[in-house]
């Protein structure tokens, strides 16, 4: 589905080969990290790394509210169930993920 989305949405700006590249670089890419050649360690880290990029990504909307003394459409419920989420999703991929 987001594939989908990222080729529609370089379609309509034009770029339409821009999109295939894309979408071509991230099904090898995707291709490569579901296969023995990936290192594990590299999935825990960057599995790891997802928690950490969740919240960073909410740090320019967090910013703008503070400037604009409003919460806008970032509450404090959205953001802690998020960082939550996140959280989960690497605890439970951690214990998932078997040690060699």
């Amino acid at each position: 589905q987001n594939m989908v989305l990222l080729v529609l949405a370089y379609k309509y700006r034009g770029q339409a080969s821009k999109g295939v590249v894309v979408v071509v670089g991230f099904s090898v890419m995707l291709a490569w990290m579901c296969s023995d050649w990936c290192p594990i360690e590299l999935l825990r880290y960057l599995t790891a790394f997802n928690a950490l990029v969740s919240l960073a990504s909410r740090v320019p909307q967090i910013y703008a509210n503070f400037k604009a003394q409003s919460t806008g459409a970032l509450s404090v419920v959205t953001t802690a169930g998020m960082a939550l989420g996140s959280c989960a999703r690497v605890f439970t991929t951690y214990m998932d993920i078997p040690s060699r």
